[in-house]
């Protein structure tokens, strides 16, 4: 995977390159990495999951986060404590993309409206993005 400086651009995925910002490896080899975080997280080895995924940059954590089938499970791991508490790293939710981004704020369950961690994670600008600013309504006209 190749790693260079980058602002927090969203992971997009171009032919068979994922990228971000200046990051980008081959979708083979992220759906390969993504296999193995996911598959360690089956066998219930969540400290061995939560290495190999916090061993990479940001940009990788996001490419793997945005392409697994529970997104935010995956994404719990990038912050989570040696003592295995839960968290989000903030340089990793500024990655995602607006999908996937807007799926994990409003999970839609009937227990959770919104999910008040990702939001204090969430950097104003990825929010902007994922949830746009509603238009400007023109004043009342008097009459």
């Amino acid at each position: 995977m190749k790693q260079t400086s980058g602002s927090a651009a969203p992971v997009c995925v171009d032919d068979d390159q994922v990228r971000v910002g200046e990051w980008s490896a081959g979708l083979r080899e992220v759906v390969a990495a993504s296999l193995e975080v996911r598959g360690l997280v089956r066998q219930g080895r969540t400290v061995e999951a939560r290495a190999a995924l916090q061993t990479r940059s940001a940009e990788a954590q996001a490419a793997l986060i945005a392409i697994d089938e529970n997104p935010e499970e995956l994404l719990s791991l990038t912050g989570m404590s040696a003592a295995g508490v839960p968290a989000y790293r903030p340089e990793v939710v500024d990655h995602l993309p607006s999908p996937v981004l807007a799926q994990l704020v409003a999970p839609g369950t009937d227990l959770v409206r919104f999910n008040s961690q990702l939001l204090a994670a969430i950097s104003p600008e990825a929010l902007g993005r994922t949830v746009p600013a509603p238009p400007a309504q023109a004043p009342a006209e008097e009459g």
